[in-house]
């Protein structure tokens, strides 16, 4: 059984960190052994929420017209500098943090706590680098309180021109893909793999999971304005080209935002089936059971993986 958690995220991070905390346990309560947090859930940032932003209005024509404008940064990085406030060094171990103090220490306790798998978006601050200045955004996976991995956004969006994650986020340069037990199927492991929002747009890359994962999880900030039309096509093609279940986690919709985010959470099957969805407001969970002999039997029955002839792909 898996979850994606659907978070309003505030100006408030421990609140929202909280509020996080016990929609994890919750899930945990209901059966879920595999629970996926939104992209960057720790604090509204100005990638996501453009209230410290001055914008001006564009028109521009899209086909028939029916997107007919632009939202254009007065001068390109008003507030891109606030991110790496709010930037942390992913916990490698829960017993090293309080577990309220950070995103991933949110994660690592309660995965530890709960025995499930966590992951989630938080801003990521590379300790690697000189000074720690690079940021990333990062999407850690726990397993039993053990950090297995951690997915590194590879295509950082600028959307409707609104200032964006790319002016200010280094990219990642490959897909995650981590085995976990599944106390539910002890005799399988299930493989997990993680993309993030903007990267399902790119079935391209997306093709590096197909037949490799069992659950593809997909943290998200998706915009309402490109959600309503984009959204669910883009999770249920995800599930089809993976022949996964994919869970897609967004940010709650909020009508006080000046650009607001999509909510919608989901949980799609490998058939490109909704099973379960939340609605566009608010904190909430949509949760589903995991069938693994219903991947495999997707898999038999339409073997895209074997009969796949890559290298014709590229149109010269």
């Amino acid at each position: 059984r898996a979850a994606a958690v659907q978070l309003r995220v505030t100006g408030d991070p421990r609140d929202n960190l909280r509020r996080a905390a016990d929609l994890v346990a919750r899930a945990a309560r209901e059966g879920a052994e595999v629970v996926a947090l939104p992209e960057c859930f720790v604090r509204r940032l100005p990638c996501l929420s453009m209230r410290s932003v001055r914008v001006t209005c564009d028109v521009i024509s899209c086909g028939d017209g029916a997107l007919n404008w632009m939202l254009r940064p007065a001068d390109g990085y008003d507030g891109v500098a606030h991110f790496a406030r709010w930037a942390e060094i992913v916990a490698a171990d829960p017993s090293g943090d309080d577990g309220a103090a950070t995103g991933s220490g949110v994660m690592a306790k309660a995965s530890r706590d709960l025995g499930i798998v966590v992951t989630g978006g938080v801003v990521e601050r590379d300790a690697t680098t000189e000074g720690g200045e690079r940021l990333y955004n990062a999407m850690p996976v726990y397993d039993g309180g053990a950090l297995r991995g951690v997915y590194r956004k590879t295509h950082l969006s600028r959307v409707l021109g609104v200032t964006s994650e790319s002016d200010v986020f280094a990219a990642g340069d490959a897909p995650l893909n981590v085995e976990v037990q599944s106390p539910s199927a002890p005799r399988r492991r299930l493989r997990v793999g993680l993309a993030c929002c903007f990267d399902l747009r790119f079935p391209g890359f997306l093709a590096a999971y197909a037949g490799r994962v069992d659950v593809l999880c997909a943290p998200s900030a998706f915009l309402d304005v490109t959600g309503r039309d984009h959204w669910e096509l883009l999770a249920r093609r995800t599930a089809l080209d993976a022949q996964a279940y994919v869970v897609a986690p967004n940010v709650a919709y909020d009508a006080a935002d000046a650009v607001p985010l999509h909510g919608h959470s989901m949980l799609v099957d490998p058939w490109g089936r909704v099973l379960a969805s939340c609605s566009a407001n608010g904190d909430d969970l949509a949760i589903a059971d995991l069938d693994t002999d219903l991947i495999d039997d997707v898999r038999s029955k339409l073997p895209i993986g074997p009969l796949a002839r890559w290298a014709f792909h590229k149109i010269p």
